[in-house]
């Protein structure tokens, strides 16, 4: 029996299984949520943009607010007026600091101080809709912060109201047995004072129409006049100590005195000032200070600008004495205040004025106050950036600081007071020019370790 198979299907049940038009109703199901996904992630995006931006912003305004504190008020203006100038202008809703639910208006820049030196913003602003509409109601809030500290430089000296006062002492202060120092514009930056000094070579050396040569005719010390080179780090403005008046100081009027800033014995080994040099026409160095008021900006002294007083002072011939150059009255700002000193920039003034500095009360016949911890009335004086110095073991008139001591005995004064804050950091001691006449030099710890 021969039997015939067909092996074509059927096409009844072909018809039946063909998925022939699948693709296009699944599409159609997708695409929905294809664009709602396409949409999202537009929006997000755009988010993530916005939020960029509220951060810097953000970021900005913490860095622009912190100089004014503690003044929270200087702070939150200070703060609005720099996310305004980055897009982000604050509207009415959230005015005092904390949190800031339901604003109602967008962006919102809120200031709040966390401590006394800290500050925080945040700023709260809307993120775009612009496909997500169709699935989203209304806006989505975006909020970034930011906080901002200001940490102070280690202020140079003793935590007292005076410095540089050699052996003089006074209301139980120790004595530092080192002054303040500057030297003349004319001498050379190898005699020990790099910012003073506009020239590198010769000892008493300055350019000028003068002659400096000896009372033979040959040149003083050997050097060419056309050697001398500018030095790199001559600054006009001198050097600046930082006086700081803490809140309550006002009960009363303070006194910034100095102590022998023109000339104690001008015919000394241990002098403040050379003597008068005919030959070669030179002058003794005359000390100019001025002192600037305390302003808004804590801790920003750059625009510490508007002089106080008389002024700048050119401090004349003196005795050996302290003398009154500015008064701090109770109606004058608390702060930081900025005392200038420099030397005059004249080419016939040479050498070294050395001198010191107090603040005491008025009529207290100059009692000196010590405040290690920073939290009483007492003023503190400290440098700021750079000290210049003279330590030596002799007084004022060349005398032995400490009569028992023998000739040469060491110079002790405090350097510096390295508070908490800046733990886990590496201060750097730069010294210039230190050997002049010294052995050596030795730093100790708070536990006396060298």
């Amino acid at each position: 029996m021969i039997t015939q198979t067909n092996d074509c299907p059927d096409q009844t049940e072909m018809a039946e299984t063909s998925e022939d038009g699948f693709v296009i109703p699944t599409t159609a199901l997708l695409l929905i949520p294809l664009m709602i996904f396409a949409a999202f992630a537009v929006d997000i995006g755009s988010w993530y943009a916005r939020a960029g931006q509220t951060q810097r912003a953000a970021d900005a305004a913490a860095l622009a607010a912190v100089v004014y504190m503690p003044d929270l008020g200087a702070a939150t203006t200070a703060a609005q007026a720099s996310a305004a100038r980055n897009g982000f202008v604050d509207q009415p809703g959230c005015d005092t600091p904390g949190p800031c639910i339901n604003p109602g208006a967008y962006p919102q820049v809120v200031v709040t101080g966390t401590s006394a030196a800290t500050v925080r913003v945040n700023i709260l602003t809307e993120g775009e809709l612009y496909f997500g509409s169709v699935a989203m109601d209304g806006p989505i809030e975006i909020e970034r912060f930011a906080a901002s500290q200001y940490v102070l430089p280690v202020e140079l000296g003793n935590p007292s109201s005076a410095l540089g006062t050699g052996n003089l002492g006074g209301g139980g202060a120790v004595p530092e047995n080192m002054w303040l120092a500057v030297n003349g514009y004319c001498t050379g930056r190898q005699q020990g004072d790099a910012i003073s000094t506009q020239y590198l070579y010769g000892s008493y050396l300055c350019p000028g129409s003068y002659s400096v040569r000896r009372t033979d005719g040959s040149l003083w010390q050997g050097i060419e006049p056309g050697r001398i080179q500018n030095a790199s780090q001559y600054d006009p403005e001198g050097y600046r100590l930082v006086i700081t008046m803490p809140p309550g100081s006002e009960s009363q009027t303070w006194n910034v005195d100095f102590y022998d800033p023109g000339v104690c014995d001008p015919v000394h080994e241990f002098n403040n000032r050379v003597p008068y040099d005919p030959q070669n026409n030179k002058q003794p160095v005359t000390l100019q200070t001025t002192l600037f008021k305390a302003d808004s900006t804590t801790f920003d002294d750059s625009d510490n600008t508007t002089p106080h007083g008389a002024g700048q002072i050119d401090w004349p011939t003196t005795d050996c004495d302290w003398h009154t150059g500015y008064t701090i009255s109770p109606s004058d700002p608390r702060g930081r205040w900025i005392l200038q000193y420099r030397s005059r920039a004249v080419t016939d003034e040479l050498g070294l004025n050395y001198f010191g500095v107090r603040v005491t009360p008025a009529g207290s016949g100059g009692a000196i106050c010590i405040d290690p911890l920073g939290t009483s009335t007492c003023p503190r004086v400290a440098a700021k950036t750079n000290m210049p110095i003279y330590a030596t073991s002799r007084d004022k008139n060349g005398n032995l600081m400490d009569p028992s001591a023998p000739l040469g005995a060491p110079a002790t004064f405090f350097l510096a007071q390295i508070d908490e804050v800046h733990k886990d950091k590496t201060m750097e001691l730069v010294l210039f020019d230190p050997g002049e006449g010294m052995d050596n030099l030795q730093i100790v710890d708070p536990f006396g370790n060298r």
